[in-house]
């Protein structure tokens, strides 16, 4: 047993005294953060060589830039006694038989990484907590969940808007009326949604305004059964956000009755609001502290099933049936024109190590923009102008701005509540869509209508769409990505790390994802709308002169599979003035499958499907709203067709655009790819949302 320890000794000793001595930084990383009170760890490890028998084993000494600052395995030094800046920082090892081992490595001694939102705003006013209350904030307006109508039948000759406001106290909802959002019921185009629920809700509290016409008054109408329930105390949260907790929108109530025949219900009550989840105090007179709760339940079958007959004015009385979706009517948000449509984000990094990499982050819409500030306390403004940024939807959102430097350190600032309006981001003659009547009358391609009704640029919905494009330029797609995004990505040779991507290369990513969306992905519009030719009694598909979708077999159209609302349309004569096919949204019995140019939200959105003009129009539409100019894009037609001419970023001519039916390649980078033998250099009456241009010669054409 002594042979064996006495030859581990001998082995041992004969390593050490082979092996020299070496020493390692263990720490700190390759950052100093300099903070008051605060200190910093500099530790190394040492072994081999030959360690001393009595602590300490080896000789510790630690210089920075040749500046001894201390001794010992673990120093510990006071993070202010630093200065900013870079460094070597160097540890020698030093064992028994004064042998040295060194150790280095680059450090930096800098600043707490801060990042701070400066502002928030549009137009100049801040969009921080507008509606809110201390921790508690007004009821968000969400889009409501309901379903298109099934039925069109009313006796009911107007519904009133309101608008809503809060009192300074915060406890008081007040609303005040618009005379300007008056709409009749019987107008096909407006939409009824009802949401699908409600919580404690006895009686049900729908009343209908209407407006006697030989004073000039409007009155409220209830139901004959009905009365006004719940007045008193209800204990109940004001500001519970209903949106987050249910994803309902509330429910619009026009007070009681005001006059019932001949008599008068006094004092006169204001218009209220409830929402599923909780109850509002509302004003019902101004002058008074009278306060009234509106309370629903969450069974609304006795509400739905009977006949309602409502009493007041002899001219307004009449039986209606009301359906879930029957019960009220959305008033779409109206747009801002192009100067009030800027956001301006403003946030600032400073401390840690330049350039940083910072991100603007979405709740609900992920994230908004990235990018890079290549200055210590640099200011980084944001403008939410395509093709850069995508708008953010409509609502309340909580923004982060997220800051990272270059040594890997990490910073946030969140505002919560944001409140973003809605506005259309770009330059255009339209403030209203279909059916607005706004903008110059052009040929759309086989009627005259006005452009906005057509090429409906700012409509709230189409933007949605137009935001995957960005996600997918920006390589942040989930899953509302088409599959074609990666060939676009590789096709418009966009290059996606941060900061680097420039504007002129996500604006022709996105026109390609849009074109791309409308040909072989098959996202926004899908086939051919066979009926519109058949019920326009064209020779080749001809059935009766009726529209035959229903009846495919038979007809000698070849055999598609639209969706439910194309299935609806009737083939009937024209139904309008603008968009002479195109009545409803909704109700598609009002509308006619006769050959027709729709509206971009019509044939995307409502039949999924279009002609060739259909498809050349909404790709304009589409290529305007992510940023192409008046002057950059253009619904074209041909001999007997419609497809679209488009100037992408930093090309000298334009390229010839084919979606129609889907085709599988809509865009060749210097020629033509359109359907075989088909005339496509012979285009004229080029047209968008601004109007007519004239169309670029042959010779500005790839392919011409």
């Amino acid at each position: 047993m002594k042979r064996i320890i006495i030859s581990t000794l001998v082995t041992i000793l004969i390593f050490a005294l082979l092996n020299n001595v070496s020493g390692i930084i263990v720490s700190p990383k390759n950052y100093i953060i300099r903070s008051p009170g605060v200190n910093v760890t500099f530790k190394g490890h040492a072994r081999f060589g030959t360690p001393c028998f009595s602590p300490p084993y080896y000789l510790y000494e630690w210089f920075l830039n040749d500046t001894p600052i201390g001794t010992g395995d673990e120093l510990i030094k006071d993070s202010m006694n630093f200065s900013l800046g870079k460094y070597t920082l160097t540890l020698n090892v030093t064992d028994c038989m004064n042998r040295t081992a060194t150790d280095s490595m680059e450090i930096y001694v800098v600043d707490p990484l801060i990042a701070r939102i400066v502002n928030i705003e549009a137009d100049g006013i801040s969009l921080y907590d507008l509606d809110c209350v201390g921790s508690a904030c007004n009821l968000t307006a969400c889009n409501p969940p309901g379903e298109r109508s099934e039925t069109d039948h009313y006796e009911i000759d107007k519904l009133y808007f309101y608008n809503r406001s809060l009192s300074p106290a915060g406890n008081i909802l007040y609303l005040t009326f618009d005379s300007s959002f008056l709409y009749e019921i019987t107008d096909p185009g407006v939409k009824v949604i009802f949401p699908n629920k409600c919580v404690n809700c006895y009686p049900p509290g729908f009343f209908t305004l209407v407006l006697d016409e030989n004073t000039g008054d409007y009155y409220f109408l209830i139901g004959e059964d009905d009365f006004i329930g719940g007045l008193g105390s209800v204990p109940a949260p004001f500001c519970k956000n209903v949106c987050n907790a249910f994803m309902e929108d509330f429910i619009p109530i026009v007070s009681d009755i005001l006059i019932c025949g001949a008599t008068t219900i006094s004092p006169p009550r204001r218009v209220g609001t409830a929402s599923s989840g909780y109850t509002e105090v509302l004003a019902i007179n101004e002058n008074t502290n009278e306060r009234i709760y509106f309370i629903f339940a969450d069974d609304m079958s006795k509400f739905l099933e009977g006949r309602w007959r409502y009493r007041g004015l002899e001219v307004r009385s009449g039986i209606a049936e009301l359906t879930i979706q029957d019960l009220c009517v959305i008033h779409e948000p109206k747009t801002y024109p192009v100067e009030k449509c800027l956001l301006n984000f403003t946030g600032t990094a400073s401390g840690g190590l330049p350039p940083y990499s910072v991100k603007w982050i979405s709740s609900g819409d992920g994230v908004i923009d990235e990018f890079k500030i290549f200055e210590d306390s640099g200011e980084y403004n944001l403008l939410t102008t395509p093709p850069m940024v995508p708008p953010l939807s409509e609502g309340i959102h909580n923004i982060t701005f997220e800051v990272e430097d270059k040594l890997g350190l990490n910073s946030r600032d969140v505002w919560h509540n944001v409140k973003i309006p809605w506005c259309c981001a770009i330059r255009t003659p339209c403030e209203e869509y279909w059916p607005g009547r706004q903008g110059p009358l052009v040929i759309t391609g086989n009627e005259i209508s006005y452009s906005c009704d057509i090429y409906e640029v700012c409509r709230p919905e189409l933007w949605k769409r137009a935001r995957e494009a960005i996600y997918c330029c920006k390589n942040n797609c989930t899953k509302e990505c088409h599959d074609q995004c990666e060939d676009v990505l590789m096709e418009s040779e966009l290059d996606t790390i941060p900061g680097i991507t420039t504007s002129d290369e996500l604006k022709k990513c996105a026109g390609l994802y849009i074109i791309y969306g409308f040909g072989p992905a098959e996202k926004f519009m899908t086939d051919y709308f066979w009926p519109e030719i058949c019920c326009a009694g064209m020779s080749y598909c001809l059935k009766g002169g009726e529209c035959c979708i229903q009846d495919m077999d038979t007809c000698s159209c070849s055999w598609h599979a639209y969706n439910r609302e194309a299935q609806s349309l009737p083939c009937t004569g024209y139904v309008s003035v603008s968009s002479v096919g195109w009545r409803s949204d909704v109700a598609m019995n009002k509308n006619t499958c006769r050959f027709a140019d729709l509206p971009t939200y019509a044939s995307m959105e409502v039949i999924n499907t279009g002609t060739c003009c259909d498809y050349a129009n909404s790709v304009a539409t589409m290529l305007r709203i992510v940023g192409y100019k008046p002057d950059e894009v253009y619904a074209n037609t041909g001999p007997g067709h419609c497809y679209n001419l488009v100037k992408f970023p930093q090309s000298p001519k334009w390229n010839i655009i084919e979606t129609t039916g889907n085709w599988d390649t809509p865009y060749t980078p210097f020629g033509i790819s359109g359907y075989p033998g088909y005339p496509y250099c012979s285009y004229f009456n080029c047209r968008n949302d601004a109007g007519t241009f004239p169309c670029p010669s042959n010779s500005e054409v790839w392919g011409c």
